[in-house]
Parts: structure tokens; C-alpha cells; sequence
């Protein structure tokens, strides 16, 4: 059984002339490489933090469904308004392993009404479970069929139903290169549908993908580098019922 630990360190420059608020303590530390999965991430500062702008703080989760500070499902509770100390406790566990971003914009602000000292972190959470490193092939969809010529491939929760799905950036041939979305249905045996996969067409010669609430409205979008245009190609996700990625 592993016990992990969360710690506030002093961060350097805490104080700043002039009255503007800052961070003095958080935990999970930055870049902690084992933060509890139940959380809470904690920040205490050099004085309280106004409620009306407490909610401007933003948490991003690589696989979670992007931004976490938010009414609504996969979201949790921030609490704290009007005190030195603010603490989000997420409403289901971190997914193990996965790395989150805390952002402080300088929309928070003091009692006094000046601006916090902008702040961004990241943090790992935990691992834990029974496994051993040994890769085994899992007994249903081994293999899953997507576009033409996959050479990337990122992971997240796209549907906001509680577990992880994948998109595969597809090379293709010249101008027809891909995203292909699979799904995951959810059930015991991990599987991921490629029946009735979504695609969208990005830009020629896709190398790499990542997954990002770049718009902050709570889901996961996707960013494909194009080697042959040199550009990076970005595609929202709809929010929509079947969670499609669409250029927008």
C-alpha cells in the first residue's frame, strides 16, 4: 500500500512592494510527481482574496475534461471567497498519472482591490493499483482500426463521461489528413469503439496531437501540429451529444 503526501512550501517572492497579493503556500506542491487524487489543491495568500473574483481561478486536468473550476458535472466545489485560502476539492478522483495546470489570471484580486500576483503550476497525480510494468495484451480490442497512417496519438475524456478516450492525428495522403475520435464505452474491459468514429480534416502532414481546454468552456479540445504547413491546426469540441471535434 503507498501513503501520499501533500505539502505548502513558501514560494519565493510571495510578498510584493506595492500591496499586490500574492501566493505564499501551495499544495500540491509544483510539480509534485504523486498529488492525492481527492484532493484538495490549496492556495493560501498574503491576504484574502475577494469572493466576487475567487472563481476567476482556473485548474485545467490533461484528461478529465480540461477546465475543473466550474458549475455542472466533473467539475467540484471552490471554496474559500473573502479569506487568505482557497481550496478546490475536485467532485470525482484526479486520473492517476495525469498532469494538472493551476492558473491564477490576474482577474483575481485582493480585499483592497488590487490584481494577485499571476501564478501557474503543474502537478502529477498519484499512481497506484496492482500493476507490475508488464504489458499483456488486453483480452477485447487489441486493435483498433482508425483513418489512414495514425503517427500520434493523445488521451482524454471527450464525452465528460468518466473515462478516457483517444484521438489519433492521421497522416494520410497530402491534403486528406485526419483526427480520428474513439470512444470509450465505458465497460470493465477498457475498450476503445472505432465503429462510427467522428473524423475531422485538419491540415496536410499531422505529426503530433494534444488534448486542451483552450477555449475554458469545460471540455477538451484538440491541437495538431502540421509538419507540411508549418502551422498548428486547432479543432473545438462541440459540446454537443457525441462530444465531436470540429473545426469551428
Amino acid at each position: 500500500m503507498r501513503y501520499f503526501f501533500s505539502l505548502s512550501v513558501a514560494l519565493p517572492g510571495a510578498f510584493v512592494a506595492g500591496g499586490q497579493p500574492a501566493v505564499t503556500a501551495l499544495a500540491p506542491a509544483r510539480n509534485h510527481v504523486a498529488a492525492p487524487r481527492g484532493g484538495p489543491v490549496t492556495l493560501t495568500f498574503s491576504e484574502a482574496v475577494s469572493a466576487d473574483s475567487a472563481g476567476g481561478l482556473r485548474l485545467f486536468s490533461a484528461q478529465r475534461g480540461g477546465q475543473l473550476v466550474r458549475t455542472g458535472p466533473g467539475g467540484g466545489l471552490l471554496t474559500g471567497g473573502g479569506t487568505p485560502t482557497l481550496s478546490f476539492a475536485p467532485s470525482k478522483p484526479f486520473r492517476p498519472g495525469e498532469t494538472l495546470t493551476l492558473v491564477m489570471p490576474p482577474t483575481l484580486v485582493g480585499l483592497t482591490g488590487a490584481a494577485v500576483v499571476p501564478l501557474m503550476a503543474q502537478f502529477t497525480a498519484a499512481t497506484g493499483g496492482t500493476g507490475t510494468g508488464r504489458l499483456v495484451v488486453p483480452a477485447l480490442d487489441a486493435e483498433v482500426p482508425t483513418n489512414n497512417g495514425p503517427l500520434a496519438v493523445a488521451t482524454g475524456d471527450l464525452d465528460q463521461d468518466g473515462d478516457p478516450d483517444a484521438v489519433t492525428a492521421n497522416y494520410g495522403g497530402g491534403p486528406g489528413a485526419t483526427l480520428s475520435t474513439l470512444l470509450n464505452p465505458g465497460n470493465a474491459g477498457g475498450e476503445l469503439l472505432s465503429a462510427h468514429t467522428p473524423t475531422v480534416v485538419v491540415g496536410s502532414g499531422p505529426v503530433a496531437v494534444a488534448l486542451a481546454d483552450v477555449d475554458a468552456d469545460g471540455d477538451l479540445d484538440a491541437l495538431t501540429a502540421c509538419f507540411n504547413l508549418d502551422l498548428v491546426a486547432l479543432r473545438f469540441n462541440s459540446g454537443r451529444q457525441a462530444r465531436r471535434l470540429m473545426l469551428e
